[in-house]
């Protein structure tokens, strides 16, 4: 169930956007803390948008967020074109980013939910070094596939157990937005997105001309294959970090995202 959020949103294309700064929802966050348990926040890009727009069901997995933060500058701009507050360019890194600084002063506890388990111990690891006293109370490397019933209650038991103040999923979107909109209410935490859950990958442009077989059919290059499928380079690199760099299960990824 959505709770109000008492900051003041525009319409863009159909999808509510936060017109907001990074200080006015920091505020708010460590305000409504606990009232936020079981709901999600979405960092809402042009993507996302044109997504929601074109499908009914996203759209609702947007709108029914407890906040969508313009995320990228061209989502802020038109947001401050529609409303008499400013709209500040607000992405998922920068949000984690100061969530991690006072999370030691202020005793916040973290759960990481997506990606391998290796990129999730590197994340650990850095974590800790960046940010000293940071709590992480728990992380969950899911399968890449649709879990059962009995598989996802035993992740909404463990992250219950754990009682984190904030939930970091990184699934790749929009499946990451689905998740958090399927679990509301029923794990404890503030679901939002976890964009630093990557591996980083090295020399992209030589890797896309490598070729790849996707579905059988042999491509030339890793481009010839995107093209075939409609998939964005950019789309593609961000969801084969997400991917502990396995490119075969990037495309597929991919493919199955487009069918949202």
């Amino acid at each position: 169930m959505r709770i109000p959020n008492r900051i003041k949103e525009c319409k863009i294309m159909g999808v509510d956007i936060a017109c907001t700064s990074m200080n006015h929802l920091l505020r708010t966050i460590k305000d409504r803390l606990p009232e936020l348990s079981g709901n999600y926040i979405c960092a809402t890009n042009v993507h996302a948008i044109v997504t929601a727009y074109r499908n009914e069901s996203y759209r609702k997995v947007q709108n029914d967020a407890f906040m969508r933060l313009p995320d990228g500058a061209p989502v802020a701009m038109v947001a401050g074109t529609r409303s008499e507050t400013r709209a500040e360019k607000i992405s998922g890194p920068d949000v984690m980013t100061e969530i991690f600084k006072v999370s030691a002063s202020y005793g916040y506890k973290h759960y990481f939910y997506g990606s391998t388990e290796e990129t999730l111990k590197k994340l650990e690891d850095t974590l800790y070094k960046k940010y000293p006293g940071i709590n992480i109370v728990g992380m969950k490397s899911p399968p890449f596939r649709p879990l059962t019933k009995e598989e996802d209650a035993e992740v909404i038991r463990d992250i219950n157990h754990a009682e984190p103040d904030f939930i970091w999923v990184g699934l790749g979107a929009p499946k990451q937005e689905i998740w958090m909109y399927e679990h509301q209410e029923k794990v404890k935490g503030l679901m939002t997105i976890e964009e630093a859950i990557q591996t980083p990958i090295k020399n992209a442009s030589e890797c896309a001309a490598k070729p790849i077989t996707v579905n059988g059919v042999n491509y030339r290059t890793q481009s010839e294959a995107m093209q075939a499928y409609g998939i964005k380079v950019g789309h593609f690199y961000r969801t084969l970090k997400l991917c502990g760099g396995d490119k075969e299960l990037a495309f597929k990824q991919c493919i199955e995202e487009g069918k949202v």
